[in-house]
């Protein structure tokens, strides 16, 4: 015979303890261990699921992704720079100094030229230097190679009673100046709005046509960009059928914007004959103070 439940007819006398309240401790009682053993499978399951999938992926990782992560880092290591390599890299190289020469410019008197290069496209080499030769030396001067530029470093008017054989270049100290890519970004195009300087007119004249006992040189020198200067120096190259034999010294001061300076020089060396000329300007460019103020204040 079946038990009846008689919890519905439970009237509480006290308001402690309601009908419906009754009823729900009454079925937890009956199924307790029924819900004690469902809580423990669920903690179970869930317990295999996730270790198991743990130790699933754990061993698959030692097994096989392990070393594919090892291949991937080998790979990773080699194509990464060496950047101990690329200072290096960024690092200035050493001037190039390709020929060294004396010539008489006048009576006792030679004057020492070395064609140096500067290779490096950002880099200004500052350099202290002077010449050796049989029989003495001569003082230490300075000069500026800009980027990528190639001309002579002079050493002008040294007095010597013989010509000055086994000429050698010193370089007794050399200190690089980076061009700032963040002010400076095309180097090469800088200098080319800058330093245009062009000539014409050229007219050599020897002493049987000067009436005097040296030759003269003259022509016509041209500031053609758009920047004015304080002072350009300028050394002339003589050559004769494409060889150097001579170089003369001189400057233009306040040399502005397109402007033409006549130029009249005269060499005291050796008599020779000059068929063309090259005129190397020896300016620094990147320094701020060579330059005129637009305004037109004087210096």
């Amino acid at each position: 015979m079946k038990e009846r439940n008689n919890s519905s007819q439970y009237i509480d006398t006290t308001g402690a303890l309601s009908s419906s309240q009754l009823k729900l401790g009454s079925w937890y009682l009956r199924h307790e261990i029924l819900l004690q053993q469902i809580g423990i499978g669920i903690m179970i399951g869930f317990c295999v699921a996730t270790v198991g999938f743990s130790l699933f992926f754990w061993g698959k990782y030692l097994i096989i992704d392990y070393w594919q992560d090892q291949k991937i880092l080998q790979g990773q290591a080699q194509e990464f720079q060496n950047y101990a390599q690329l200072q290096n890299a960024y690092k200035a190289v050493n001037i190039d100094v390709i020929e060294t020469r004396a010539y008489n410019s006048a009576p006792d008197m030679y004057d020492f030229f070395a064609i140096a290069v500067n290779p490096n496209e950002r880099w200004i080499a500052h350099v202290d230097y002077h010449f050796v030769y049989s029989g003495g030396e001569t003082k230490v001067y300075k000069s500026s190679l800009l980027p990528g530029s190639k001309r002579p470093l002079a050493v002008f008017g040294q007095e010597s009673e013989s010509y000055p054989g086994e000429a050698r270049f010193v370089l007794d100290h050399i200190s690089w100046e980076a061009v700032d890519p963040h002010k400076i970004f095309d180097v090469a195009l800088y200098m080319k709005e800058r330093i245009m300087f062009n000539f014409d007119n050229f007219i050599f004249n020897p002493p049987s046509k000067t009436g005097a006992s040296v030759p003269a040189v003259s022509f016509d020198v041209y500031n053609d960009s758009a920047y004015s200067f304080w002072d350009v120096v300028f050394y002339v190259e003589l050559l004769n059928d494409n060889q150097t034999v001579g170089y003369i010294y001189f400057s233009v001061p306040n040399f502005m914007s397109l402007e033409k300076r006549m130029i009249d020089l005269r060499y005291f060396g050796d008599n020779l004959t000059v068929t063309d000329i090259r005129v190397i300007p020896v300016i620094n460019v990147f320094d701020k103070d060579i330059f005129i103020n637009p305004k037109g204040e004087v210096k």
